[in-house]
């Protein structure tokens, strides 16, 4: 919770007034107060006008009757608190034949509250130094849950089953009363079977979720920002509906000034996953382990605003477009036919949108990790392995209606990432190998990262544009594979017999050793494509060596 009260805080329009000389003779004469003092357009309670404000004076040498006069208290509330209570039981009620019933029970009330309030001064932009703020009424969001959860064991070693050396069930359930946002019920099953040894095992899980809107989504202050877009480039430079060229040559920039609004009414996205998969730890082969894991979720209610879907479809259908009834033109007038082409680089005043995600996505790959540790007597411990991400589909559609789009192996960024606002680089696979070597107090450690090539469609992405206006010969560009590999050395520095050295370790290693540049990816020039790269996937600062003391006390 925040309150602030800014005594002698200064309104913008009253301290410009007394920023403007007070002029007479037609404007050709300086007038000036008793004291010789040049008075400005500002006046007192009386009307009588006062001396002048100099912003850049020392102390004092501004008029005490001026500072008065514009000095004014601001005033601003905001607050966003949440509380909660929960309890939770475990037990172990009752022994099953392979072993004993567990579980886990709980509640949970909890309440969430958002709201800012602001004088005029602040809601209109005229605070002195602050720039504008959008009070709003916010409000306030209750939930009440339950759950509970169950490891129940079917089989056990004991038993002596044919193919069932041991089999564990997972049972959970949770529910959500949530006002507003409604109920939710999200069951979850897991299955651990064992079916000769320890040696192989098999994993699975079935869940459903739900995750409620934010407390901004519902009530949050409207944002403002200009979105990049795809539109036909202006021949006439107008502010009004129109102005494209026949054919259009399209262009792409921050095109498109938008609000965007919370809703209250925002619904929750609920979500459907599955997992199955092993771990083989042969008894031939000590320390090898192997594991795969094959995932499959879908969810709904996704995505933010598709602003280059709103612009096609507009320039398509005129008024007859769904979000028509939005748009603002520079010249203030809105869409009232059907014309096509109707927006173009020149022209949008404000586009008024309420968040209200209608796209859905569903993915699935595999998680594969090898790892084989190794000790010996006389050379120490080793690790060896490697960790993979194989990405089969990534696919995600704006509404039901449209036909979903691939986003698996491409590039993506707000310019032409659907509703997602891009996912940036979705390669194939990853893949991050790994060798540490340990003997007493010296550690070694060699790490990498391999990508492969990805494509970035730009235009052409989910068939936007017929070529990518983002390269001059309007093809997709090829992202070329990218590796790096990282290296650290550790010593535990030996005491000497001293106290203050005890727990003492140096580190010292180098970040991408081969100073392996960023590779170029063109885009729209802001999120993940900002600075010509995707920063959140390649390294933008090259090689990076590093020096660590630690002390452990």
């Amino acid at each position: 919770n925040r309150e602030t009260i800014i005594s002698g805080g200064g309104i913008a329009s009253v301290v410009n007034r007394a920023m403007i000389p007070l002029l007479a003779n037609g404007g050709t004469t300086y007038v000036r107060d008793a004291q010789g003092r040049y008075l400005s357009l500002l006046t007192d309670m009386a009307g009588v006008n006062l001396p002048l404000f100099n912003y850049f004076a020392l102390p004092g040498f501004n008029d005490p009757r001026t500072l008065a006069a514009v000095r004014t208290e601001l005033f601003t509330t905001s607050f966003l608190d949440q509380r909660a209570v929960d309890a939770r039981l475990t037990g172990r009620p009752f022994a099953l034949p392979a072993g004993d019933f567990v579980f886990v029970a709980g509640i949970e009330s909890r309440r969430e509250r958002l709201a800012q309030h602001a004088d005029s001064n602040f809601t209109t932009g005229g605070a002195l130094g602050f720039g504008a703020l959008a009070g709003f009424p916010g409000g306030a969001r209750s939930t009440r849950s339950g759950f509970v959860e169950a490891q129940i064991p079917l089989v056990n070693d004991k038993m002596n089953l044919p193919l069932v050396h041991i089999l564990d069930l997972t049972a959970a359930m949770r529910v959500e009363k949530i006002n507003p946002g409604g109920t939710a019920k999200t069951p979850k099953l897991g299955l651990r079977w064992l079916p000769l040894d320890n040696q192989f095992v098999v994993r699975g899980t079935w869940a459903k979720g739900f995750i409620a809107p934010t407390i901004g989504t519902l009530f949050g202050p409207p944002t403002a920002n200009a979105a990049t877009v795809t539109v036909p480039f202006s021949v006439t430079g107008g502010t009004g509906s129109g102005g494209a060229g026949s054919p259009p040559t399209f262009v792409t920039g921050q095109f498109f000034p938008v609000i965007q609004n919370s809703n209250p009414n925002a619904e929750a996205s609920k979500s459907e996953s599955f997992t199955a998969g092993f771990v083989y730890a042969p008894k031939q082969i000590k320390g090898l382990s192997i594991s795969v894991d094959y995932y499959n979720i879908k969810q709904d209610k996704q995505g933010g605003f598709d602003f280059n879907f709103i612009v096609r479809d507009i320039n398509a259908k005129g008024v007859n477009s769904r979000f028509a009834a939005g748009l603002t033109f520079n010249d203030s007038t809105r869409i009232t036919t059907a014309a096509t082409n109707q927006i173009t680089s020149t022209n949008v005043g404000q586009f008024l949108a309420f968040t209200d995600p209608q796209g859905d996505q569903k993915t699935d790959g595999l998680d594969i990790s090898v790892d084989y540790k190794l000790q010996t007597d006389s050379m120490g411990y080793f690790s060896v392995g490697v960790n993979s991400t194989v990405l089969f589909n990534y696919l995600f559609r704006n509404t039901p209606d449209d036909p979903y789009a691939q986003f698996a192996r491409n590039f993506t960024d707000s310019a032409n990432g659907l509703a997602t606002g891009g996912n940036g680089n979705l390669p194939s696979y990853v893949l991050k190998p790994y060798v540490n070597w340990a003997y007493k107090d010296v550690r070694v450690s060699l790490s990498g990262t391999y990508l492969p090539s990805v494509i970035a469609q730009g235009s052409l992405f989910a068939g936007a544009q017929a070529a990518n206006n983002q390269r001059a010969d309007g093809k997709a560009f090829f992202i070329p594979s990218y590796s790096t590999i990282d290296v650290s050395f550790s010593y535990g520095v030996p005491n000497f017999g001293r106290n203050w050295m005890k727990g003492l370790t140096l580190t010292a290693g180098a970040l991408n050793v081969t100073n392996k540049q960023a590779p170029f990816v063109p885009g729209g020039g802001s999120d993940q494509s900002e600075s010509n790269t995707n920063k959140s996937t390649y390294d933008i600062i090259g090689r990076q060596i590093f020096l660590e003391i630690k002390k452990a006390f």
